[in-house]
């Protein structure tokens, strides 16, 4: 097991109480505390903090500043280097997934991607997520975030990548696909010039200060990617693959050349690329040499059905008062939730599906139900030992595992701070916080139905749960 720096300081609160009440000393109730959590010896918990230390050095080297010190621009206490004009600070972006299918390759990380980061890790640290799960959910939070994600997936869906993974939409690699795709930037930190976000001027190859950070980490992290397609997103990253590439570094067939930078000031040569028809599927053109067989594709789909994935599943009002009127009866237990969509959209078994009203123009998160089986009406009444007739009009049964229910909380609104940035899945628009009308309230069919929450969003639903 990975344990977390967040973890062990309650385990040293708990050794300390231990050692006051039982009369122990606090070195033998710290050895009682590790073998309680499945550790042989105390040392050997901290030999497990340590080797996570060793994978993420520049986390552990800010884990104070993140934690508890100011990670807001200018982020002049994340400096890892500055020359002249010039200054690389910290931001999230350590993680790489090696299983990754794709890679998408960008410049540097702008200031907003390295809020939306470092926001995110000090949340998962906050909650008691291990390091490497905190990274990856900063970094799946945070990557090409913004307006620069729709023309990333306006690209990709055109050149093809869905149908080359066997995907919906190009969008689900920011959601339920986030296992096939890696993202990074020649630039794995961002990178400031002039305390503005760096653009790619002067050539990163040619100035000696930036060029380190390529050869330390963006080539160390391609090593890392054995079986991947790479694709550079403008002219910089170009540059350095190309670069790679000649240096013997990247097989050229692993590199789909020629897709613009997704940002908005480069909206002119994105357009002219999504009409032109010869950039139209180009996947299927080239790039057999990574392409994987049927055996890989059927392993992909099976991997991809045995991810969690999380929901949020909006009650009707009335439904929310007769659940709050069980209270009164003693039943505050969510033993179920009643619909008609949750095979169709692909929920299942393991999958957390949060339980969400809207009053008044207000959010309120009712709950949450692990789900153990969908079943129909009588299965349903079965398990639950009530008779059909006393449950909620619905076709289908979403049931937790009897014993572990969730509470229900008719009153916990989300506070706005939480709502404004929540990730939900809408169809073609992708992800994006639920809507407001012009009164500032919450508009009830942007939470409609069963929506899909970005991956790592649970863990603030969660927390308010707690």
């Amino acid at each position: 097991m990975t344990f977390t720096q967040t973890a062990l300081k309650k385990l040293k609160k708990k050794a300390k109480t231990l050692a006051r009440s039982s009369g122990i000393s606090h070195a033998q109730a710290l050895e009682a505390e590790a073998r309680a959590l499945g550790f042989r010896t105390y040392r050997a918990l901290l030999d497990d903090i340590n080797s996570v230390k060793s994978l993420f050095p520049m986390l552990e080297r800010y884990r104070s500043i993140i934690s508890t010190g100011d990670i807001s621009a200018p982020y002049t206490d994340l400096t890892i280097a500055e020359d002249g004009p010039f200054r690389v600070f910290y931001a999230p972006f350590d993680y790489v997934n090696p299983d990754a299918r794709v890679v998408l390759i960008g410049i540097t990380p702008g200031q907003y991607q390295a809020d939306q980061a470092l926001s995110a890790l000090r949340t998962g640290l906050e909650n008691g997520l291990a390091d490497v799960d905190a990274l990856r959910h900063a970094k799946s939070t945070a990557s090409f975030s913004g307006p620069m994600r729709n023309n990333l997936c306006a690209m990709l869906d055109h050149i093809g990548l869905p149908a080359w993974l066997s995907i919906e939409d190009s969008r689900s690699l920011f959601a339920q696909h986030a296992n096939l795709v890696h993202t990074t930037s020649v630039l794995r930190y961002p990178v400031l010039r002039d305390e503005a976000n760096y653009s790619g001027t002067p050539d990163p190859l040619k100035k000696p200060f930036l060029k380190q950070f390529i050869d330390e980490y963006f080539v160390t992290d391609l090593q890392k990617l054995s079986s991947a397609l790479f694709i550079p997103l403008g002219k910089v990253p170009t540059n350095v693959m190309n670069h790679l590439v000649e240096q013997g570094a990247v097989p050229p067939d692993r590199v789909l050349f020629c897709i613009p930078h997704p940002s908005g000031a480069n909206n002119g040569r994105i357009q002219a690329f999504l009409r032109n028809p010869e950039t139209q599927n180009l996947i299927s053109q080239s790039n057999q040499s990574v392409k994987t067989d049927t055996t890989d594709n059927k392993q992909q789909k099976e991997n991809q059905a045995s991810m969690i994935r999380n929901w949020t599943y909006l009650w009707k009002n009335d439904m929310w008062e007769r659940k709050t009127q069980d209270i009164q009866f003693g039943n505050r237990a969510l033993r179920y939730a009643a619909g008609d969509q949750f095979h169709k959209r692909g929920v299942k078994s393991g999958d957390n599906v949060f339980i969400v009203t809207v009053k008044k123009g207000v959010a309120y998160l009712g709950g949450v139900i692990q789900v153990k089986s969908i079943t129909d009406r009588e299965a349903a009444a079965n398990t639950l030992g009530v008779s059909s007739a006393e449950l909620w009009g619905a076709s289908e049964f979403i049931l937790p595992d009897s014993g572990n229910e969730d509470i229900f909380r008719p009153n916990l609104a989300l506070p706005d701070s939480l709502i404004e940035n929540l990730q939900l899945m809408h169809g073609k628009e992708g992800m994006r916080p639920p809507k407001r009308d012009a009164q500032g309230r919450i508009d009830r069919q942007t939470l409609r139905g069963i929506r899909e929450l970005a991956p790592g969003e649970e863990i603030k639903l969660q927390g308010l749960l707690k």
